[in-house]
């Protein structure tokens, strides 16, 4: 039998076998431990870094990279994190996966992975920014971008030495006022993005629990209530039958009427939809808002002939049913095409709103607000809309037909007034 010097051997795997998520070409770079005194057990853990096969031979091979920053820094945090656990030299310590596994964690949770996370306000902000954009979530990133620009006004020049503890319930409170007085909206997006940053220093030790601003008998966030506007049943049916004399009105029409035949699906999750997730007689997929949460709920909805329609006449050719989005793209500028995407389709709404002689702007939005509010209309139980729009409770799909009671009864006044 052999005699190691070392009970195991640590390298590096491409795991080749499976994309990452949306970017074609990339796969995780995994660490792989080989335990000799142990007929050779593997053990696995992911670095986090996305690479392609070029990139990888590239990294490894000592040859000149295009391996972004954010993915350089990570791999050197792998290393302070392998030094740190001493899992290279500690021999008598490591001699099975677990005891590896537990330096590992060990180390992970004590090293820079973190992204920087402190009690400072600043410092959660760009932790929290930095692993959005590792992961892919563009549109994320732009809603804590906002906020930090919204609470860098807001402070002024002692921004960048606020601390958590001085996001008290007051300073909720007067920030909430601060916004309310120049006529905004109270900030709930602020103060959830705020809150998670709390959450995250809070799990890793950065601040004392017992602080925590949010809460009952604390500071509550106001659930902020989507205010539907559906179509009118006159202006459904005239949007329907018209005709448009130009592809961009056409295309702009069908992508409406998609959605409102199928519950209202989001653009972006129309944009993201996949040729293997359209079955044969339902599409199925998860929300692109949800993805990355602990509860991801998979959507169905069933198939109609207008999504037929669709497929003939905007097929993708890459792995996205429709072809608004090239799949070639990497993630960043996929997301950035989106964008790009939904503000041409706005414009076109608003010719198309002109041209109709609407008093209120088409939106893709207004899609499953009149699915919702036809669907009630035509006598179906609110549970079953609720089911069908994907909300997570019947309260939620309430607050939509409570906008919609206070229109009519206010279109029962007007007409009421017209004697």
């Amino acid at each position: 039998m052999i005699k190691h010097k070392t009970p195991f051997n640590v390298t590096t795997w491409l795991n080749i076998r499976k994309e990452v998520k949306d970017m074609p070409g990339y796969y995780f770079v995994w660490i792989q431990v080989y335990f000799y005194d142990q007929n050779f057990k593997r053990f696995y853990v992911t670095s986090g870094i996305k690479a392609t096969v070029e990139q990888y031979d590239n990294m490894f091979n000592g040859a000149r990279t295009k391996i972004k920053p954010s993915n350089k820094e990570k791999f050197n945090k792998i290393l302070e994190m392998l030094a740190k656990a001493d899992v290279l030299n500690d021999f008598k310590i490591c001699r099975s996966p677990q005891s590896f596994k537990d330096k590992w964690n060990g180390a992970k949770r004590s090293s820079g992975t973190t992204h920087g996370y402190s009690a400072n306000l600043n410092d959660c902000f760009n932790a929290k920014i930095s692993e959005l954009n590792e992961t892919g979530k563009y549109g994320t990133v732009k809603t804590f971008e906002g906020s930090k620009r919204a609470l860098r006004i807001y402070f002024g020049e002692k921004f960048n030495k606020v601390s958590l503890y001085e996001i008290t319930v007051a300073e909720l409170t007067r920030y909430e006022n601060y916004h309310l007085n120049k006529g905004n909206k109270s900030p709930g997006l602020d103060f959830r993005n705020i809150r998670t940053l709390w959450n995250k220093a809070s799990s890793l030790d950065k601040v004392d629990k017992n602080e925590y601003p949010f809460g009952k008998e604390k500071f509550v966030i106001k659930e902020g209530e989507e205010e539907p506007n559906p179509l009118l049943k006159e202006e459904l049916k005239k949007f329907y039958n018209w005709t448009p004399k130009t592809p961009a009105r056409e295309r702009a029409k069908n992508i409406w009427f998609t959605s409102f035949f199928h519950f209202g699906i989001n653009l972006k999750d129309l944009c993201y939809l996949r040729h293997d997730q359209i079955k044969k007689d339902e599409i199925t997929f998860v929300r692109e808002k949800t993805k990355g949460k602990r509860k991801t709920k998979v959507i169905k909805i069933p198939r109609s002939p207008y999504l037929d329609m669709m497929l003939k006449q905007y097929r993708g050719v890459g792995k996205y049913a429709f072809n608004f989005i090239n799949h070639n793209l990497e993630a960043e500028d996929r997301y950035k095409a989106y964008v790009s995407k939904k503000g041409n389709l706005d414009k076109m709404f608003g010719v198309i709103t002109k041209v109709l002689g609407f008093e209120d702007k088409i939106s893709i939005y207004r899609a499953r607000h009149t699915f919702a509010s036809k669907s009630r209309d035509d006598g179906m139980d609110i549970s079953e809309i609720s089911q069908a729009l994907g909300h997570s409770s019947i309260k939620q799909t309430k607050a939509y037909f409570k906008k919609f009671d206070n229109d009519r009864m206010k279109k029962l006044q007007e007409n009421a007034m017209k004697i």
